[in-house]
């Protein structure tokens, strides 16, 4: 079924700090931008030629073994996966296998050279791999969507220390209350506004990636802050093992807030492109999802920052800055920070800009989509739709090429009359696509970075 492509103008999005949850990626360095490869220079495994047959992948005694799980080791059972060969407008799909309860698939006698596809149980969800060579590849959802998590918990208590409870409206300081772990998160804020004023917090709902007891920590964090200077005074933290249990509301969870030091970050930020709307301050505790959110500054294109933050080693994790642009639809993230830095420096690279099909052309299964680049980063083509019926599809590639996937031979297809929304997204420092299905690739780095394309549609035309 041939598609057409509509152009469609830029949107404004806000970036939050944690996707990135899960969905997780920064920069930094000195990344060089070079032109755009030329489309007879791609490699061939993502050229679109005909329908031919296509040679067998099988090769003796060569397997692959991965899973499908999601950064916090939720495993998702059911998933199809197969591989292929991407030389023919039709892939060969040599065989397929299902992820069983552990989230694991093998496959057998799998060439070294190879394209994925993993197709989610309800094939609303379509996961493609373009030239991978691993071993071991792990499938990550990138919108697992609902019932992700089989259980929950809730935790409920009082605090006291650190600030003046009730809180009051006409007072500067926020309050929140978090949950760590490694298979489950959450957090609620104590505001007056929200009914909330404290000092009892809760009950709080927390989603488990399992049916088991999940072992965690509370994290009770004030920070008051100066209307005259804008920034904060006396912050303080609470922190309290607990083990929160599917079903069960633990009550009495109460916490003890004292005074911390107040530290200071610094350094330089540079954007290659449209201006920078905001850049975010956050804490990831050690071993755990989720992230603490310590305030944000504006700022230009290019320019210095210095923001004060609360001094968070009792925790034994790490800082991070988050710059979220607006109107580039980027995100860069720097990790690994110390209190004290006076020198952090991040670099935002440009953002992919398609260069095919031209608006307006009438797209066919032979036609390729592509985008500037730089070199050794990853490409992700995300496209969804707000059809109920129409599956999502998300295409990982380290070339800037790459084809609209036939799965007709996974019972996939894209309904007629569909129209897709599409994003392409450059992921940093990741260089080729066997760093798409690793245990990092979602995982907080030191120096990551991802960049979204503006939006473009594709409409499935009967």
């Amino acid at each position: 079924m041939p598609l057409k492509l509509v152009s469609r103008g830029r949107r404004r999005r806000r970036s939050a700090p944690g996707l990135w949850a899960s969905i997780c990626v920064c920069l930094v360095g000195s990344w060089a931008c070079t032109r755009a490869r030329s489309p007879s220079k791609q490699n061939p495994a993502n050229t679109v030629t005909s329908d031919a047959a296509v040679p067998s992948m099988k090769v003796a005694g060569t397997s692959v073994k991965g899973r499908v799980i999601d950064p916090s080791g939720q495993v998702f059972s059911g998933w199809r996966v197969a591989v292929g060969v991407a030389s023919g407008t039709v892939p060969s799909l040599d065989g397929a296998a299902d992820a069983d309860a552990d989230g694991t698939f093998v496959l057998d006698d799998v060439a070294p050279h190879y394209d994925m596809y993993a197709v989610a149980p309800d094939k609303m969800q379509i996961s493609v791999y373009y030239g991978l060579s691993r071993r071991d590849p792990i499938v990550v959802p990138v919108w697992p969507g609902h019932g992700r998590y089989p259980s929950w918990g809730s935790i409920a208590g009082s605090l006291a220390g650190g600030v003046s409870f009730p809180l009051d409206r006409s007072e500067r300081v926020t309050v929140s209350v978090s949950f760590f772990s490694a298979g489950g998160f959450a957090r609620q804020a104590l505001e007056p506004g929200l009914g909330r004023p404290g000092p009892a917090y809760g009950p709080m709902r927390i989603a488990l990636s399992g049916v088991s007891a999940v072992p965690g920590k509370v994290v009770a964090l004030a920070m008051p802050w100066s209307l005259a200077s804008g920034t904060q005074t006396s912050p303080a933290l609470g922190l309290r093992d607990v083990t929160v249990a599917p079903g069960e509301t633990q009550n009495h969870v109460d916490l003890s807030m004292d005074a911390i030091p107040i530290g200071k970050i610094s350094g330089s930020v540079t954007i290659d492109g449209d201006a920078v709307a905001e850049m975010v301050f956050a804490y990831h505790p050690a071993d755990a999802i989720g992230y603490l959110n310590l305030g944000q500054l504006f700022l230009g294109r290019n320019g210095t920052f210095s923001h004060d933050l609360p001094d968070m080693s009792k925790l034994a994790g790490d800082y991070c800055i988050t710059i979220s642009d607006y109107i580039a639809h980027g995100t860069a993230r720097k990790c690994g920070i110390a209190v004290g830095a006076t020198d952090v420096s991040m670099h935002v690279r440009p953002r992919p800009k398609i260069l095919s099909p031209s608006p307006g052309a009438a797209v066919t299964k032979n036609t390729r989509l592509s985008w500037t680049s730089v070199e050794n980063g990853v490409h992700r083509l995300s496209c969804v739709s707000g059809d109920p019926t129409a599956p999502a599809l998300h295409a990982y590639t380290s070339e800037n090429v790459l084809r609209w996937p036939d799965l007709r031979d996974m019972g996939i297809t894209f309904p007629a009359t569909v129209e897709y929304e599409c994003r392409v997204s450059r992921f940093t420092p990741q260089k080729t696509t066997d760093d798409a299905t690793s245990h990092s690739f979602d995982a907080f780095g030191v120096d990551q970075q991802q960049i979204d394309s503006t939006t473009f549609r594709l409409t499935v035309a009967p």
